[in-house]
């Protein structure tokens, strides 16, 4: 049985809840109709560092106009070091300078969640895209076909692999998406939303890392919040959230594409023929 993701909806405002959510009920003032665009059939093929997927309203764009690949970074002058940082906040305060200057962001994801309470585990593979203000889509290589996705107006989650018959809906001014959004942690002044703490450093995916840990200062939906940032672009190539209730997600990058030209249709959602709607 897949994860809700709505645990994470007070948290990442795409932003990178609670994993109780209030109880669903069905929605009856809205028809699903509504959306524009048909979800796609199936999931496309991870981006490659090569090429990226077709453009279209149901499959990720194809090498996309003035992306900008970051991955694999050149090789550094055999003289040259990684830059130093003195402190966690230094490396949070670089880090929200250079995701302010992002305007779109494409990569490979996997993630893996695992409950403690439940004593359960599962893990997920796909491509994330995110264009800001509001957009962000979660498209799923495995399982085939699950898609959480906000249009900007809500945030929507679509599991066929669990339920072909059933979208799960919620206001994206109540944070729906801020828990999938990593960028908007680094947005403003971060040192001001955390207490944070460098951990270690670390190889991720080939690259030398920052580990830190931020304790939100404030209710955010979640205990803690774990991110390896890049020593070199200052982006993050792994995140991993501690949920109110322990239970653990963890995503990690690759082939990261910032400020690819993504289509506005590549964030809408059709609810599938005969699939009802509950809203949260």
């Amino acid at each position: 049985m897949r994860p809700p993701v709505i645990p994470l909806l007070a948290a990442l405002a795409l932003a990178f809840g609670c994993s109780s959510p209030e109880p669903a009920r069905e929605d009856t003032s809205a028809a699903p109709e509504t959306a524009t665009s048909a979800l796609p059939a199936a999931a496309e093929a991870p981006v490659s560092e090569s090429a990226a997927p077709a453009t279209g309203p149901s499959a990720a764009p194809s090498s996309p106009a003035g992306a900008r690949p970051v991955e694999p970074a050149p090789a550094a002058p055999a003289a040259a070091s990684p830059p130093q940082a003195d402190s966690a906040g230094q490396i949070l305060e670089r880090a929200a300078a250079k995701y302010a200057e992002v305007r779109s962001l494409q990569a490979n994801f996997s993630m893996s969640f695992e409950n403690p309470l439940l004593r359960s585990k599962s893990t997920g593979t796909g491509v994330l895209y995110q264009k800001r203000p509001d957009r962000l889509l979660l498209r799923f290589s495995e399982p085939a076909g699950d898609v959480i996705m906000s249009d900007g107006r809500y945030f929507w989650i679509y599991y066929p692999s669990t339920d072909p018959n059933q979208v799960l809906r919620s206001p994206a001014s109540a944070g729906g998406a801020s828990g999938v959004d990593l960028q908007a942690q680094f947005l403003g002044d971060p040192t001001r939303r955390f207490r944070s703490e460098l951990v270690d450093e670390e190889t991720v995916a080939g690259r030398r890392a920052w580990e830190l840990r931020l304790t939100p200062l404030e209710p955010m939906g979640y205990r803690q919040l774990r991110v390896w940032i890049d020593q070199r672009d200052y982006l993050a190539r792994r995140f991993e959230i501690t949920e109110d209730n322990g239970s653990v997600r963890r995503f990690d990058l690759s082939g990261l594409r910032v400020n690819a030209a993504l289509a506005d249709d590549l964030f809408e959602f059709t609810v599938p023929a005969g699939a009802r709607v509950i809203t949260r």
